[in-house]
């Protein structure tokens, strides 16, 4: 697994997903639990680690499967570890295969 700028991106998205919508969403959830299995404890930076733990903290109860946001946070991390040749389950998104999406908002050079 080609590790560094991926598990940065990973990092990255974790943190975005501090979103409070993204807390009761079972793509968090499932995608931190594929994150775990990706990357063993053993293996796991310890700046994943922390991003992994301070994202737990935040999870409430499965209130919906996906919202369908624009930008999903937990897909675009799981997208990250794929590329690093991590082996995430393609059961992690609830709805679709994890993929990039912008926001309508988001201003285009």
């Amino acid at each position: 697994m080609t590790e560094e700028p991926h598990v940065a991106q990973v990092i990255a998205q974790l943190r975005e997903a501090a979103a409070k919508k993204c807390w009761p969403c079972a793509c968090l959830h499932q995608s931190l639990a594929a994150i775990e299995r990706a990357i063993p404890n053993a293996k796991r930076p310890a700046d994943l680690d922390a991003a992994l733990n301070a994202a737990r903290e935040r999870l409430t109860a499965v209130n919906y499967e996906c919202l369908g946001c624009q930008v999903c946070f937990p897909s675009i991390a799981l997208n990250a570890l794929h590329e690093a040749g991590a082996s995430t389950e393609p059961e992690a998104c609830p709805t679709a295969q994890a993929e990039e999406r912008r926001c309508r908002h988001e201003k285009r050079p």
